[in-house]
């Protein structure tokens, strides 16, 4: 197995608005080239792990999967993470 280590290429911001609270957020996006693929994260965002072809169609998954993830977390219920905590 080897230990082939993958450097950041890219990093950027998301930023949206929570509907409920009508308040804007910024996280962080981290974009890692895999192979011929792209590999995107939220770092303290548990679970959001997305692809691309490219490095935008990646950060636009990452983006897609952030407001899926806050969607989740208002339908049921379910406090914000501690990285969110600050924005409200």
């Amino acid at each position: 197995m080897s230990n082939k280590k993958y450097k950041m290429i890219k990093e950027r911001l998301i930023m949206t608005e929570v509907q409920k609270e009508g308040r804007k957020i910024q996280v962080r996006v981290c974009i890692e080239q895999d192979g011929a693929m792209y590999h995107a994260y939220i770092p303290g965002l548990k679970g959001i792990h997305v692809g691309g072809e490219t490095k935008d169609e990646a950060f636009l998954n990452a983006q897609d999967a952030v407001f899926a993830y806050l969607k989740s977390l208002e339908k049921h219920g379910d406090s914000l993470p501690a990285i969110l905590s600050d924005f409200f």
